[in-house]
């Protein structure tokens, strides 16, 4: 750890890892950056790692560590040199880190531009569309979206963020809603197509804040207090420990990973202590998994009618999480806890045996205990990642409550997968 040389021969070697092995690029990073301590070389080569990781699940936790490492700089013991060194780097991934460096007469500018060197911007304007090919044939998307992100420094030991996006789906206004989308499957005597409530999806949010949160910076911890999403998982696009933030399915599968989660309202700490860095989570705003409106071409999953919804801002419905990170054995294994409602409704149904009624159901949302582990590994040039998860208070449809009679003579489960109350929810 004190042989800068060995630190170089280390980050030259990260360097040539998976992208998205971003722990282990850090943890090598952050050596070599100590290190060599701030010479403007190890700061543009720990810039390139937060370069890496745009557009990966890591890019937040990168750039805010960026951030506190820069931040907590003091200028007084920086040179004229370094001080430029360090400005001209805090900009945003968009912009080439490599750029020639602006000169000093232009880093010792008044105040006021100093404060729009530290002001990072940027965005992105996208078009989406798609066409069906089956019968009906159509356009069933033509999407515009403008996302926007600001971001900037408040002191030394503080950082804000926003971010939003804004879209427009033309497809409505060109075409009619009954080739807008359509039915595979029809019961006698509905249409080809079904399209109630396609206005639901046409007339739906068309602005949404993304992010918008307060990054304090202190000695041994970090908090981020605000509307983002955090995640848990090291496999992408599996969802085993990953449960913080419910998915918007309504493209179902379909948008990138980070836009397929929706935002709560979350304060997170993060402590690092000689055990490792330690996770916490308090998250008052309850949401869950936004399905797909009925009518759509993602209706597999849907809303169910007459849901027990609990209450959004009740801070008894709060959700609570813990992790703790740290190298054993020469891998990256994290353990965590997470007290948090199940994202879809469980369908209970009322059976009065001795009563001639229709059985009544009433989805309900349930409470869950969430433990879970994860490891990452590098064996040469094979990375091997792996989470684990337990869950207690679970429930699933059963084939009978009679467990005896489950089955028929056959072995054909008698049950439709329903669970059965005697009594109210």
């Amino acid at each position: 750890k004190g042989d800068i040389s060995q630190a170089e021969v280390l980050f030259t070697k990260a360097k040539a890892l998976n992208p998205m092995d971003f722990e282990t690029r850090m943890r090598i990073a952050r050596i070599y950056y100590q290190n060599a301590g701030m010479e403007a070389n190890a700061l543009e080569e720990y810039w390139q790692i937060i370069a890496l990781a745009k557009g990966t699940p890591y890019a937040e936790k990168a750039q805010a560590q960026l951030d506190r490492l820069l931040l907590g700089v003091s200028s007084s013991d920086l040179s004229v040199a370094e001080e430029s060194e360090r400005r001209r780097l805090n900009i945003s991934v968009e912009e080439d880190f490599l750029k020639p460096q602006t000169s000093e007469t232009e880093e010792t500018a008044p105040e006021k531009h100093l404060f729009l060197k530290d002001f990072r911007f940027n965005g992105y304007l996208r078009n989406e569309t798609a066409y069906r090919f089956r019968e009906p044939r159509s356009f069933t998307k033509i999407r515009n979206t403008l996302n926007l992100e600001v971001s900037m420094p408040l002191g030394s030991k503080m950082s804000f963020t926003a971010s939003g996006w804004a879209y427009h789906d033309s497809v409505y206004d060109l075409f009619n809603y009954d080739t807008i989308t359509a039915r595979f499957r029809r019961e006698e005597g509905q249409p080809l197509v079904f399209i109630e409530q396609l206005s639901e999806e046409k007339d739906s949010d068309v602005a949404d804040l993304r992010e918008f949160y307060l990054d304090v910076f202190l000695s041994s911890m970090d908090l981020r207090i605000g509307k983002q999403w955090v995640v848990w998982g090291v496999l992408e696009g599996i969802r085993i420990v990953d449960e913080i933030n419910p998915y918007d399915f309504r493209e179902l599968i379909m948008p990138d990973l980070l836009d397929f989660r929706v935002p709560l309202w979350t304060v997170k700490a993060d402590y690092y202590s000689p055990i490792g860095d330690i996770e916490l989570l308090w998250i008052p705003d309850v949401q869950f998994h936004k399905p797909a409106p009925p009518g759509s071409e993602w209706e597999l999953l849907q809303a169910v009618p007459n849901t027990v919804t609990p209450d959004r801002w009740d801070l008894k419905n709060s959700e609570l999480g813990i992790r703790l990170s740290r190298e054993v054995l020469g891998m990256d294994m994290s353990f965590s806890y997470f007290y948090t409602w199940d994202d879809f409704p469980v369908i209970f149904r009322r059976v009065r045996l001795l009563e001639n009624e229709d059985p009544i159901f009433f989805p309900t949302y349930t409470r869950i205990h969430m433990f879970g582990s994860t490891f990452t590994r590098q064996t040469g040039p094979v990375i091997l990642k792996g989470e684990i998860a337990y869950v207690l208070n679970k429930y699933f449809g059963i084939a009978d409550i009679d467990v005896e009679g489950a089955f028929d003579s056959n072995g054909n489960p008698k049950g439709d997968g329903f669970l059965d109350r005697d009594g109210e929810a």
